[in-house]
């Protein structure tokens, strides 16, 4: 799957995802500062698979369901990588099912 790692999340997570996905970062990608419905269209088009932020009012910004994405929201007391670390064994669980396009709450 090829995923994409919200700027608000340390660039060393991607390394936390393991084979099997290809994990890009915003700053990677030169697409920071770009507001999040902007940023889910150029996923749609650069043909991204699921996005993983810690922006939690993410839902309320946007109307996911219009973009064809899995995104997930971290939830941790900070976003540091230690802290979000733990939760990466979560998010691969779910990609490996099957998912309709949506939102999960990772905590």
């Amino acid at each position: 799957m090829k995923l994409l790692l919200d700027e608000n999340l340390p660039n060393d997570l991607r390394f936390d995802f393991g084979v099997g996905h290809e994990v890009f970062t915003v700053d990677y990608l030169n697409w920071k500062g770009i507001k999040n419905g902007a940023l889910l269209a150029l996923m749609v088009q650069h043909s991204f698979d699921a996005l993983i932020t810690v922006d939690k009012s993410i839902s309320f910004q946007q109307s996911i369901e219009e973009f064809p994405v899995l995104i997930f929201v971290l939830k941790a007391r900070s976003n540091t990588h230690k802290l979000l670390k733990p939760l990466i064994p979560k998010v691969l669980e779910l990609l490996k099912k099957d998912q309709s396009p949506g939102l999960f709450i990772i905590q």
